[in-house]
């Protein structure tokens, strides 16, 4: 599925009007668990899962590929652990 197919899903599930309405409201979700993890926050929905971040130091790492080893900087690494409830489906 990707985001549109999305979009049109939950048009149709919450009954809404149009699909501009459906458009606004997923991508307020996805602006709201971007914007609250990147601030260092876990958005926890309950039955689903959590979205959460990690700051990651600067490293030299290898490039798997090629076996060339690259410097990266600190950057924070959001993840995604799906609730109990899920993985059960």
């Amino acid at each position: 599925m990707n985001k549109q197919e999305l979009i049109k899903s939950v048009k149709t599930k919450a009954e809404l009007s149009n699909l501009d309405v459906a458009s606004k409201a997923v991508q307020a979700v996805f602006d709201t668990i971007l914007e609250a993890t990147a601030a260092g926050d876990d958005v926890k929905v309950v039955g689903f899962g959590t979205f959460d971040s990690k700051e990651v130091s600067a490293a030299t790492r290898r490039n798997p590929k090629t076996g060339e080893e690259v410097q990266t900087e600190d950057h924070v690494k959001r993840t995604f652990k799906y609730a109990e409830s899920v993985r059960k489906v």
